[in-house]
């Protein structure tokens, strides 16, 4: 059976060549000479070695103009962050009411349990249906107890928090950008400024998705 594990690293490392290749565009459309690659967080180079290698081997693009960036970029990624935070929020919240409704029915059933044990099968312990009972609740409270241990693990690593302050700092950085191309125009400098937060934001989501990867902890 193939480690899921390994499907999991390499939709990362693609996740951060795509990313990486939208940079490499959108500075070509401003027409900005610098490339992704002089501004690649070293983190990405140091882990991701052949994502730098794909990008070194990437023909130069010429544009016969200058395109604006504003609302293919800039807005669009501030709209994308705004989105981003009410879709994690909201799986946030579900999460958290699954996770609370195993607990809750784990609790419930291993009260039961006990008042069964202490109240019932003590005053039956002949009857071979309240054996059978002890025996069903006794699998319920195990199984129960394992469905709560994976919920809590598995929704503890989802990585929801992260999502929503990173995307926070990305709209503060994207509604900041948007008032300075409005009031001093598109610069080159303002340009490899945002292309080079954006890098560094991707290699951040790389860092914590890899080290937070849904798994049961035991």
């Amino acid at each position: 059976m193939a480690d899921k594990g390994e499907y999991h690293r390499k939709y990362l490392e693609y996740r951060v060549l795509a990313e990486s290749l939208r940079v490499e565009f959108f500075l070509s459309m401003a027409g900005v000479e610098k490339h992704v690659t002089d501004i690649l967080p070293w983190f990405i180079k140091k882990s991701i070695p052949w994502v730098e290698e794909i990008l070194m081997s990437l023909p130069d693009i010429q544009l016969n103009e200058k395109l604006p960036i504003l609302d293919c970029w800039i807005r669009d990624q501030k709209s994308y962050h705004e989105g981003a935070i009410i879709r994690a929020k909201a799986r946030k919240k579900r999460d958290t009411n699954i996770t609370r409704f195993a607990i809750a029915i784990t609790l419930a059933t291993f009260a039961f349990g006990v008042f069964f044990e202490f109240f019932v099968y003590t005053n039956y312990s002949g009857n071979l249906d309240c054996e059978s009972v002890r025996v069903i609740l006794k699998i319920l409270i195990g199984t129960m107890s394992a469905i709560t241990l994976f919920t809590g693990s598995y929704y503890g690593k989802m990585s929801l928090d992260n999502i929503i302050n990173n995307s926070k700092r990305m709209i503060l950085l994207y509604g900041k950008a948007e008032e300075d191309v409005l009031k001093n125009g598109e610069t080159e400098e303002l340009i490899i400024f945002l292309a080079r937060e954006f890098l560094i934001e991707n290699s951040t989501w790389y860092a914590y998705q890899s080290v937070n990867k849904p798994d049961i902890v035991i």
